[in-house]
């Protein structure tokens, strides 16, 4: 990015804390009055070159008076930080543009470096990231607060989109300011290990909808780019999540069998969720008519035999996609999964042909579309959209998060007999 261009962006930034700095002062104002802003100004300015009075004030003042000043400047941190990551999230979109992204740069590095074909190959094939979420005893943010937090990055974005529409007025950050000011930032009870995993799931299911599928197909790419595409399947896992929370058995007494037992079936639920979403976007796109381009005998066979299996099926899906069967085996697929998060909540038994019995089994059934698409037509089609949807749902799998259970064999194997 360019200096002058960084300077740019920093000198903003700074004039929207500003910005934000004076309406969070006109909304203290309305909250609770000219004092609270007054001491809230005074302890800002005496703290720059005098800070010896502002102990002595701080000394001085009462309790609710002391909450509600630690409360205004929490306020004020809050709005700070998240412009200062909306800027630099921008700063950092500006640069991938220039100099694309941090996997383009490195296949740059590699393709000017010294490293022969086969070398790059292995180190695709064996690469395996997981990000892993753990809950911190001492995370005091409420969702309630995170959720007002990224509006107002959302309006931010609104406000300085080249070309916007719409017109962001300070009337929706002070509304929101408000909100943030009547919202307790603490929880009255601390949270269950399942709330934590609940909190958890907020996170992986924006990553799962949102960066997951982008920086795998990123990836694809830049494997193409470095001549190593044919080492990459659709169904490979170079990327998933794994979660401590309700996996550690290292003496916390709060994670029982049955807390266990219950965060997987969070985690599926969630999973299965995410993986339908998937599955009703694909839809959209896979408009695909059989008059016009038709599927092979193979794919209308697998569509006929689930048909005939799904009795409870929506009649309106296979009238209104009569002639479409990659969206008929796609409805297909969204029912089998919402029957398999059925089965995980009311711990049925799995019934061949209805839900999935396995991840395996439902990465399989996407595959058929694959296969059925990956032709001198439509190749672009299968690794385009179709292998994005086919990466993405092999990363979610079925857990979402994997539950990293290795504290608990840990512990068993501690009271084995030797």
């Amino acid at each position: 990015m360019p200096e002058n261009s960084a300077n740019d962006s920093y000198a903003l930034m700074r004039s929207e804390i500003h910005h934000l700095g004076i309406l969070l002062g006109q909304s203290l104002t309305r909250q609770e009055g000219n004092q609270l802003f007054e001491l809230v100004e005074k302890i800002r300015n005496l703290s720059k070159d005098n800070p010896e009075e502002v102990a002595q004030i701080l000394g001085r003042i009462d309790l609710d008076s002391a909450i509600k000043l630690a409360r205004a400047f929490s306020v004020y941190f809050h709005l700070a930080n998240i412009t200062e990551q909306f800027f630099r999230s921008k700063d950092k979109a500006i640069e991938s543009q220039i100099k694309g992204s941090w996997l383009s740069q490195m296949a740059e590095k590699i393709k000017n470096s010294n490293i022969d074909s086969n070398t790059v190959a292995t180190a695709f094939k064996n690469l395996h990231v997981r990000p892993v979420f753990t809950a911190h005893p001492t995370e005091a943010s409420r969702r309630s607060v995170l959720l007002k937090l990224k509006r107002i990055a959302e309006l931010l974005n609104e406000k300085y989109s080249p070309g916007s529409l719409t017109k962001v007025t300070d009337d929706q950050f002070s509304e929101i300011i408000d909100l943030l000011w009547q919202t307790d930032e603490l929880r009255l009870e601390r949270p269950e290990v399942l709330d934590e995993a609940r909190n958890a799931m907020n996170y992986l299911d924006d990553a799962a909808l949102g960066a997951l599928p982008e920086v795998l197909q990123e990836l694809n790419r830049v494997a193409k780019e470095l001549k190593v595409e044919n080492v990459l399947n659709p169904t490979d896992t170079p990327l998933e999540f794994g979660s401590w929370i309700g996996g550690d058995r290292d003496g916390n007494p709060f994670v029982t069998p049955e807390v266990t037992t219950n965060i997987l079936t969070l985690q599926r639920g969630h999973a299965i969720r995410d993986l339908q979403e998937i599955i009703k976007r694909l839809a959209e796109d896979l408009s695909i008519s059989d008059r016009i381009s038709p599927a092979n005998d193979e794919l209308w066979e697998f569509v006929e035999k689930d048909l005939t299996k799904l009795t409870d099926l929506d009649s309106r899906m296979k009238r209104i996609n009569a002639e479409e069967p990659y969206r008929l085996k796609l409805s297909v697929i969204s029912h089998r999964l919402e029957k398999t998060r059925q089965r995980f909540a009311n711990k049925t038994s799995h019934v061949e042909g209805v839900d999935y019995a396995s991840q395996k089994e439902f990465i399989e059934d996407l595959n058929q579309l694959y296969f059925a698409l990956n032709n001198e037509k439509s190749e672009l089609i299968a690794n385009g959209i179709l292998g994005k949807a086919i990466r993405t749902a092999s990363a979610i799998g079925y857990n979402l998060p994997n539950l990293m259970l290795e504290n608990i064999l840990i512990n068993i194997m501690k009271h084995l007999p030797h």
